[in-house]
């Protein structure tokens, strides 16, 4: 993995390349290589922790329907999140309105749609109850902020909430997903900001 990483840097910074898009093609070809390579080493480990997915995740009937991606074009899909989130929040069910936050937040993101209220709402929420909610819960919840930020071309912001999502502890399957979702969101960020030494970082540190 040290050698790809090697020759794909030298490839980025060589002198003769100096068209942009060639640099953001290798990139794109150099974040597929090692996806594909941590699939593999998954694929390889023998326990049956984080790396496996399990068989189903349990979700109530009102999660399910906002994680469904084509439930967004419901004109009303915002205003219904709004109606069960205070619902829950009334109630001090914090994991049970975290879920509902966060696959509303990620149903956003899978539509390439960002919304300025939804991030205020995800913020907020997250700063108050942090403590309350799982690990699951929070990095799903910071990597959403961080990714409608992204749509929103605020940098700033979108890096310092996937940085957030990245802080947290591995501890299950899907947690470890949304890190990896941020790595990726972040190497994404900084090849916008043609930072590309900072993109190739940010998609090879899960894999040192």
């Amino acid at each position: 993995m040290r050698f790809i990483y090697t020759f794909v840097f030298q490839l980025i910074n060589y002198r003769k390349m100096k068209h942009p898009k060639s640099k953001i093609c290798l990139i794109l070809i150099f974040i597929a290589i090692f996806s594909l390579l941590f699939l593999i080493d998954c694929q390889k480990k023998k326990d049956s922790g984080i790396y496996v997915k399990p068989t189903e995740q349990k979700l109530d009937s009102v999660v399910l329907w906002f994680s469904d991606y084509k439930n967004y074009n419901d004109k009303d899909f915002l205003s219904k999140f709004y109606t069960h989130f205070n619902q829950r929040l009334v109630a001090q069910q914090w994991e049970s309105a975290a879920q509902l936050l966060h696959w509303t937040g990620y149903n956003l993101v899978l539509n390439n749609q960002t919304d300025s209220l939804l991030i205020q709402t995800s913020i907020d929420f997250i700063d108050k109850h942090f403590n309350d909610i799982s690990n699951k819960s929070k990095s799903g919840i910071y990597h959403n902020i961080g990714e409608l930020f992204y749509y929103q071309a605020n940098f700033k912001s979108a890096a310092f909430y996937l940085e957030e999502a990245i802080k947290i502890p591995p501890t299950d399957y899907y947690t470890l997903i949304n890190i990896l979702d941020s790595y990726k969101t972040v190497s994404y960020l900084y090849t916008d900001l043609v930072k590309y030494n900072k993109a190739l970082e940010a998609v090879s540190k899960p894999l040192r």
